[in-house]
């Protein structure tokens, strides 16, 4: 006899894909066609059904390690709209990047680390390439 993993694994899965088409709608990040698995898709389609799914629902933080890696250049935008809305909303967003300009036109502050360590932060106003890259390197803000 045949079980159906539906049932087996308790999940809804009709439930599961009508709230990830209405959160990809919602969200607009073009995520890719629901009849694919992840394992036939590349890495900006993985990421985006990633995103969907996290970004999908609401919550008062937000882990986000590189959310614009391996994105085209609109749905890197549309990734960032979605964080900053989040932001505005009260959610706590905490971005970890190694792209200086998408942590600079995004933050309100950044914190860098090195060996470990916090080795500086740097409020909006004080963002500096030079002395980010002063603390990247170990040295004291």
């Amino acid at each position: 006899m045949e079980s159906d993993y539906r049932i087996y694994v308790g999940i809804d899965w009709a439930k599961v894909a009508t709230k990830t088409e209405e959160a990809n709608g919602r969200l607009g990040l073009r995520m890719a066609p629901r009849q694919r698995t992840l394992s036939e898709l590349s890495g900006g389609n993985i990421q985006r059904v990633v995103l969907t799914r996290e970004l999908g629902v609401d919550s008062t933080l937000v882990i986000a390690a590189y959310p614009s890696r391996g994105l085209d250049v609109s749905n890197v935008r549309r990734t960032q709209e979605i964080l900053l809305a989040r932001r505005a909303a009260g959610a706590g967003v905490l971005m970890v990047s190694e792209d200086l300009d998408e942590l600079m036109s995004m933050a309100d502050r950044i914190l860098v680390m090195h060996d470990g360590h916090i080795s500086g932060e740097l409020g909006v106003a004080d963002f500096d390439r030079q002395q980010l890259g002063r603390l990247m390197l170990g040295g004291i803000a």
